[in-house]
């Protein structure tokens, strides 16, 4: 992770699936993920598996809300609960303006719901966020959907 934090890198996808992270890796991976940052060319992030949790997932949350090039985001398997939703739901509420027809596939299982759901594009341009099998619980599929309801571009 120190490598993360000492140059620019062209990456356009990163994996770190099933290595535990934890919040501290997570906010090691969000300060990176600032346009500014080293990871100014990634569109994919996967952290399957990668233990964040609620803390984690907020990190994150606060960081991709300024970083626009991501289309992909999986956090699949985190135990993400309702906290870590809250922290992701401004992600969803941005709802900047994009073209006709996009749409952000948003896969919520397990605990949180079951099968993808077609909502508005948030981030420039993110269209597909995974949270499956995370216990995101009912206060947590609340949060997603009510910033999916403020946000003004949803088709």
């Amino acid at each position: 992770m120190q490598l993360l934090q000492s140059r620019a890198f062209d990456l356009t996808h990163l994996d770190l699936s099933s290595n535990p992270l934890g919040p501290g890796g997570a906010g090691t991976i969000a300060a990176a993920l600032y346009p500014a940052g080293p990871l100014p060319s990634l569109v994919s992030l996967v952290l399957v598996s990668a233990q964040l949790g609620n803390e984690g997932a907020q990190q994150l949350g606060a960081a991709l809300a300024h970083y626009p090039s991501l289309t992909s985001l999986d956090l699949a398997h985190n135990n993400i609960g309702a906290e870590g939703a809250h922290g992701l739901a401004p992600l969803l509420r941005l709802g900047r303006s994009h073209d006709a027809g996009t749409h952000t596939a948003m896969e919520v299982d397990g605990d949180g719901g079951d099968g993808p759901a077609e909502v508005s594009q948030s981030l420039a341009e993110l269209r597909v966020l995974r949270l499956s099998h995370n216990p995101l619980g009912e206060a947590g599929v609340l949060a997603l959907a009510g910033a999916l309801h403020t946000n003004r571009t949803l088709q």
